[in-house]
């Protein structure tokens, strides 16, 4: 049974401005039910966990994915200082208060993993098992510039099949089977006031980014890291250029409650579709 996404909307400040973040939810809220919420990476959307989502929901769980400002649904900001993680951090828990969500089970990919590990080290914070997916304590310097260069330019397409392929070459990492590419290009592309297609985030998100990349060295989490007890498993694409094995390796160490896995086609970062991804997850959450 396919299971249909809502849309709607939570009004936000970070102290500068205003603005709306929008989320889709899958399934049924119900008092005491389980929760599971999904945060993407730094140029995509909500709708990367529609697959997740229609699994999860059947397993019980209703399902939240926000479109973090400047992405999706979202609005942009007209202050681009305010693409920061601790600003997302502010609406995802803001999310949580507003909707009144308990019993909460987190998957974060890249960028969405850094805003759960950062939600993690709050006091008394509502997470009970953290997902992240191709990201981790130590995220290297490649990979950052490598996102980076793409991230900074905002394409226009004419034609469907420009923008298919240009997104198509971007996200070869992802490793998407060829029958989900049509809705992965369609939930990930927006027609713009010129009538061209362009990816549906702001491109002043990589101008907050930029000056951490500027550094020349790999971003170190190691610290904030250490101060995580919960459940975790750590999902890692074996060509990730974002992700070393070696860094799953050492935050295994230290969280004994840590796990991992590595996905044998993918980069960074996969893209959860498959019976497989779900069985993984679904083992460590259940």
């Amino acid at each position: 049974m396919h299971i249909f996404p809502q849309t709607n909307y939570i009004k936000c400040n970070n102290g500068v401005e205003l603005y709306r973040m929008a989320y889709t939810a899958w399934g049924k809220q119900v008092i005491g039910g389980k929760t599971l919420i999904c945060v993407h990476g730094l140029n995509r959307n909500s709708r990367d966990f529609d697959f997740v989502a229609q699994h999860f929901v059947q397993m019980g769980y209703y399902v939240i994915a926000p479109d973090i400002v400047g992405r999706g649904n979202s609005d942009y900001l007209r202050n681009w200082a305010g693409y920061n993680i601790p600003f997302y951090v502010n609406d995802v828990m803001l999310l949580i208060k507003t909707l009144k969500l308990e019993n909460i089970d987190y998957i974060g990919t890249s960028m969405g993993g850094i805003i759960g590990m950062s939600i993690a080290l709050l006091p008394s914070h509502p997470l009970n098992k953290l997902v992240l997916n191709d990201i981790g304590a130590e995220v290297e310097f490649a990979g950052l510039a490598r996102i980076g260069e793409y991230s900074s330019v905002q394409h226009e397409f004419d034609s469907y099949e420009e923008a298919k392929k240009s997104l198509m070459d971007t996200s070869l990492d992802f490793a998407i089977p060829p029958e989900l590419e049509d809705f992965y290009i369609l939930t990930s592309y927006q027609k713009n006031a010129r009538g061209r297609y362009e990816l549906k985030r702001d491109q002043n998100i990589s101008k907050a980014a930029n000056p951490s990349i500027l550094k020349n060295k790999n971003m170190q989490l190691w610290e904030y890291w250490e101060k995580i007890d919960i459940e975790a498993l750590i999902i890692h694409g074996v060509r990730s250029d974002l992700l070393l094995a070696s860094t799953v390796d050492r935050m295994k160490q230290i969280n004994p409650k840590a796990q991992s896995v590595t996905i044998q086609n993918a980069g960074h970062a996969p893209y959860l579709y498959s019976e497989y991804h779900m069985q993984i997850i679904q083992d460590f959450l259940l």
